[in-house]
């Protein structure tokens, strides 16, 4: 976790000296993050053989958890935020098919990927890691040159610690209880369903602990559901974005520290890009804990 705050803190200090940089690097570093994720993916034989045996339960999990996470925090958001947030929903007036266009190159960028990992003589998983640290090292820095001045507008807010409390703990109740929806609409044990919704994204950890505990298919739907729902939070988070501020980062759980960090800095006001930050940090130490209960 000291990868991000390092390069943050770089972008932050230099924040003046770089700033007409911050969108460039964000961007780029978004674009090579995809398409080394798409590497992965074509390089995992067994992933991608147990993508169609496993795809729609892993889909019906991905659905529930967004979609129950969503629906507490828009309920919250439109009964105590109102004239926090709502006023500021979709502020940026965006050109929006310039979203798209920036969508549909970051699709091409994972399905490009995808083809080059099924060519594992080109890439090893050593070089494709260097190139997953690379971008997230673009974005971190991008990011950290617009956090000096989303800083200043947060603080201003007394809400803010308030925000900080609430909407991790909303985010965490939504994906397990969706996971439970999911599970039993599946006829899966809602033990194991409960621990794939509380995994948030954070897939490489939920995997191994869902694994050692529940067996190799509990442990794959859990892998494929949460990298899914963080893959989707690509796409759908700036169409979410014009709706509410919060959203978003509900769907994006854990990854709204690093993966999905750039997405939320360009989809909504810059205010929220230390709300969601925040949000995946809190979220991070709360999955080891919430999997460690529901597993005993």
């Amino acid at each position: 976790m000291s990868l991000p705050f390092a390069f943050l803190l770089v972008g932050f200090i230099l924040s003046k000296q770089l700033k007409k940089w911050a969108d460039g690097l964000i961007r780029f570093g978004l674009v090579i993050l995809l398409a080394g994720m798409g590497v992965n993916v074509g390089s995992d034989q067994k992933l991608l053989n147990a993508i169609p045996r496993l795809g729609f339960e892993s889909l019906l999990y991905c659905f529930f958890t967004c979609l129950v996470s969503i629906c507490l925090v828009l309920i919250w958001e439109k009964r105590f935020l109102k004239g926090y947030t709502y006023a500021h929903a979709g502020s940026k007036n965006k050109d929006v098919g310039e979203e798209y266009k920036f969508i549909t190159l970051v699709i091409i960028c994972l399905f490009f990927g995808i083809v080059i990992g099924r060519q594992t003589d080109l890439l090893s998983a050593q070089i494709t890691h260097y190139i997953i640290e690379s971008a997230l090292v673009a974005i971190y820095i991008g990011i950290g040159i617009t956090m000096r001045f989303a800083l200043k507008r947060l603080a201003s807010s007394k809400k803010s610690l308030y925000i900080y409390g609430i909407l991790p703990i909303l985010i965490t109740i939504g994906s397990v209880l969706g996971g439970i929806i999911a599970g039993y609409l599946s006829g899966q044990n809602l033990k194991w369903s409960a621990a794939i919704g509380g995994g948030m994204t954070y897939y490489s950890l939920a995997t191994a602990m869902i694994t050692d505990r529940a067996g190799l298919n509990i442990g794959l739907i859990a892998f494929i559901s949460n990298f899914m729902r963080e893959i989707l939070t690509f796409f759908f988070a700036p169409i979410i974005a014009r709706y509410s501020n919060m959203a978003p980062i509900a769907m994006g759980a854990t990854s709204t520290m690093d993966t999905t960090l750039t997405v939320m800095r360009e989809s909504l006001p810059e205010k929220y890009t230390l709300v969601a930050f925040f949000n995946g940090v809190i979220l991070s130490f709360i999955v080891p804990l919430v999997l460690f209960i529901i597993l005993q």
